[in-house]
């Protein structure tokens, strides 16, 4: 055997998806578990997921050198087989000890299409943790406790309440963007409506938190055949709800006349998109911004309307010429979202001095969710 081919263990490789809606910081905590993990000396690979092409969390991944799969073109839940040969691809480039998989951030029935086809058709393969489902505390107290904000229709309100009613572990991301009165009232409605869940609190961002978490995914495994009866989804109010959603993924290569400071410009950016969706009333789910330098990668995220753009990873670079990609998910229409996102990047790129060298982009409705075929869902 040569020195580059993977010795094969004895153990099942352990997967780990990580559920939750949009803005969750699902990539933020990925991330964090990932580093986690390779410092102690462990193979980890990631499949990321989404509706379209050009992401920006596999941009993100990949830079943080970590091999990274993609399933593109619809949720894990429609695309099992791409799923399961993706993974099948970290196996044999280097049989890792961990994968990560991040799910659509619009998809529910994860544990009926993905977990337990895993258990059914791949026994032994995979040690499967319990299915993790992350939450924004900000999000509970806006569609569980009243708060204000902009506000999603009850269609998408039932996918996110859906997505932890599946849930076999939540966990509560951003606790250190609340006080220690709003950590109790978010306690105490997510015991009202999930009594029987582990809940875990933690951030992504500092860490407070984490270990229990870590605990939790790297020692415990389910019985992906039997675990938790999965609740019956009513798939029209599910294909309805993501109907009312829009996406738009770009990447884009851009020049200036003169160096120009990456962190600042692209905060700039996502604070015009910001702007211009709230002025347009396209609720923000999430949007990510990548540039990419030849001496490295920012990113700078939006996850609410009334909170201010956040540059989750600075390159403290400045350059002449970037790679752009940006990731929009909105409530609303994707005319409407093209519009808004033409608008900022028009503002932004003339105050910047900045000129389009070449660029692809799409801007669409997600794919209308299937039920899965080897169970009878209610709705279907």
């Amino acid at each position: 055997m040569s020195a580059d081919q993977p010795v094969h263990r004895l153990v099942a490789t352990r997967l780990i998806l990580l559920g939750g809606f949009l803005g969750a910081g699902k990539t933020t905590t990925l991330l964090r578990l990932a580093r986690h993990w390779t410092s102690l000396g462990r193979r980890v690979g990631i499949i990321t997921n989404d509706q379209g092409e050009n992401l920006v969390d596999t941009g993100m991944f990949r830079a943080a050198a970590l091999d990274t799969a993609e399933v593109a073109g619809g949720c894990f839940c429609c695309r099992f087989d791409d799923f399961v040969a993706r993974a099948d691809d970290l196996l044999a480039r280097f049989d890792p000890d961990v994968i990560l998989a991040e799910p659509v951030g619009s998809c529910t029935d994860l544990v009926a299409t993905v977990i337990e086809p895993l258990g059914r058709l791949h026994a032994g393969r995979f040690e499967i943790a319990p299915y993790t489902v992350l939450v924004d505390p900000i999000r509970v107290l806006q569609t569980f406790g009243g708060r204000g904000g902009v506000s999603l229709s009850e269609k998408i309100t039932y996918i996110y309440r859906m997505q932890q009613v599946e849930a076999q572990c939540l966990a509560v991301n951003k606790c250190d963007l609340l006080s220690e009165a709003d950590r109790l009232v978010v306690d105490a409605l997510l015991e009202e409506r999930f009594p029987n869940v582990p809940r875990f609190v933690f951030s992504a961002r500092t860490g407070e938190g984490f270990e229990p978490l870590i605990n939790e995914l790297e020692s415990r495994a389910i019985d992906a055949i039997s675990a938790n009866n999965p609740p019956s989804v009513d798939y029209a109010i599910y294909r309805e709800g993501e109907s009312e959603l829009a996406w738009l993924n770009t990447s884009l290569e851009l020049s200036a006349a003169n160096p120009i400071d990456i962190d600042g410009a692209l905060v700039a950016l996502a604070e015009y998109v910001r702007h211009t969706l709230v002025a347009g009333l396209l609720a923000v789910g999430h949007v990510k911004l990548l540039a990419r330098t030849t001496t490295g990668t920012a990113v700078a995220n939006i996850t609410r309307d009334d909170a201010p753009a956040e540059l989750s990873q600075p390159t403290g670079a400045a350059s002449t010429s970037l790679a752009l990609v940006a990731n929009l998910r909105v409530a609303g229409d994707p005319l409407a979202l093209h519009h808004a996102w033409l608008g900022a990047f028009d503002t932004w790129a003339n105050e910047w001095g900045v000129e389009v060298v070449e660029g692809t982009g799409q801007c669409f409705k997600p794919s209308p969710p299937a039920p899965p075929p080897q169970k009878q869902r209610v709705g279907a």
